[in-house]
């Protein structure tokens, strides 16, 4: 089972709409909340994918806060997903506190962002599992394939109604 998770828009040029593809009378809840972690993950590997083709992004490991990074189980996929590490933080409002540390950079408190004094601890760190990396790999393709095929169907969903 595929998820789209575009329930509240989405970056793509097409008007995505949040989609489960592939959902049978037989899947369960598990299968469900499967399918949607995986589109999550699925949806920052594009943006990722996105970033590296315009930036000079190496293969450091990627930093994951918010709620995804409460589990370690969806942790784990992002670094299958990600094919690179994942480490998680002790952060718990990572915009707030990069603001706080540009602030207090401006104004001359650290002499940068990377200052040690304000090094967050690491609380674990995934390795991407090879195995799993293929899997999602072979997701990934689905997924854009899905994202590109229902293009045409989204934008006829999105369309103003006829008036009556």
């Amino acid at each position: 089972m595929l998820f789209h998770p575009f329930v509240y828009g989405s970056p793509h040029p097409h008007p995505a709409s949040g989609t489960f593809l592939g959902l049978r009378g037989w899947h369960g809840r598990g299968h469900v909340l499967r399918a949607l972690m995986e589109g999550v993950v699925l949806n920052h590997r594009w943006h990722v994918d996105a970033l590296c083709s315009k930036l000079p992004v190496t293969g450091a490991a990627a930093r994951l806060t918010g709620g995804a990074a409460h589990s370690a189980v969806w942790s784990q996929m992002f670094a299958d997903a990600l094919r690179r590490p994942v480490v998680v933080t002790d952060v718990q409002e990572s915009a707030a506190r990069g603001a706080a540390l540009l602030a207090a950079t401006a104004v001359g408190m650290l002499d940068d962002v990377t200052d040690p004094r304000v090094t967050a601890a690491v609380l674990r760190r995934h390795e991407p599992r090879p195995d799993r990396v293929a899997v999602l790999d072979e997701a990934y393709q689905v997924y854009r394939e899905a994202l590109e095929a229902l293009g045409p169907v989204w934008a006829r969903l999105d369309a103003p109604e006829a008036p009556e």
